[in-house]
């Protein structure tokens, strides 16, 4: 008898016990790091390796009777240059770079008559997407693609010296990663001025997972947002978000292991209130331990602006 109220009273204090950690205050391990090149002679440029990939020529005829913007059997004709941008050295570039917008396109054919097109884009909008890729996808090369309208009456050049071209992109002086256990809670963690989030459900199944999390601000100005509008009157926010990680016991994203696995997500909320829940599943790994929040810290624009040499010009 005495050995079984001695299993009970253990068991009360272990309880207990657990209850005390569970309930103590939750430090968040935080760290800002500022981004700096590899190369000290670092320029924007260097983020990308360009390489032209092939050169297209077309010709297109309008019929007037069904286009009202034709004045007549006219032939327009355009030449493209499709570009591949390798990435380089770009530690501190955080827009998404799978397609580029070109500027100030600049071509000089071998008679050096000039092709160009200067009107730069007048609105841009960046999306940050830092969501891990299975590496046949990350590898992937950048595009970009540079059209120029060519005269049908005139000659075509044979070979272009040299095309020119920029592309805007958005940096980051610094990153700012937050880790908190992936632990339900009912303690609000300030994660960045103003901005606070509370896990209220975070379950963990045999290779899957689940969380529920509240997030509240000071107003629509403290929650940063992963899509960025870039007007010349409006300047960029002190801090961008660039996502939501999920960690495992090693410190590697879960979403980032080759095997069979899936995530959704959902949010919504007001002014000062958000609520962000979802689910994921990940088969070779050991279940989530941490979730890391990932901010970009005093962002800036600055243009990359890429030169390629000796392309030949295709002829009908």
């Amino acid at each position: 008898m005495r050995v079984k109220k001695m299993q009970v009273l253990w068991t009360i204090t272990a309880f207990l016990a657990m209850g005390s950690l569970c309930l103590a205050d939750i430090e968040p391990e935080v760290t800002e790091v500022v981004v700096e090149p590899n190369d000290p002679d670092w320029t924007p440029s260097d983020c990308f390796v360009a390489a032209w990939e092939k050169v297209t020529l077309s010709s297109v005829l309008s019929n007037p009777e069904e286009d009202s913007s034709a004045s007549g059997y006219e032939s327009q004709r355009t030449l493209t240059i499709s570009c591949n941008l390798y990435k380089a050295d770009q530690r501190n570039l955080i827009s998404d770079t799978t397609f580029l917008r070109p500027s100030k396109v600049r071509a000089v054919d071998d008679q050096n008559n000039v092709y160009a097109d200067d009107n730069p884009d007048i609105f841009v909008h960046f999306t940050i997407d830092t969501t891990p890729r299975p590496s046949f996808m990350a590898d992937r090369p950048a595009h970009v693609n540079l059209s120029f309208p060519m005269d049908p009456n005139a000659g075509y050049p044979v070979w272009f010296n040299q095309v020119s071209f920029s592309t805007t992109g958005l940096f980051a002086y610094a990153i700012r990663k937050v880790k908190v256990p992936f632990q339900a809670s009912e303690q609000w963690i300030e994660i960045l001025p103003d901005y606070s989030i509370m896990i209220e459900e975070a379950v963990l199944e045999e290779g899957k997972y689940s969380y529920v999390i509240k997030a509240k601000y000071e107003g629509p100005d403290s929650r940063p947002s992963s899509h960025v509008f870039l007007r010349e009157d409006e300047p960029l926010p002190q801090y961008i978000d660039m996502g939501m990680t999920f960690l495992d016991a090693n410190g590697v994203d879960v979403r980032s292991y080759s095997s069979s696995g899936g995530f959704s997500s959902s949010g919504g909320g007001s002014n000062t209130d958000y609520t962000m829940s979802g689910r994921g599943s990940c088969d070779a790994c050991g279940g989530v331990t941490t979730i890391q929040f990932q901010f970009a810290v005093d962002s800036y624009i600055e243009d990359m602006t890429f030169v390629l040499y000796d392309i030949p010009v295709p002829t009908f």
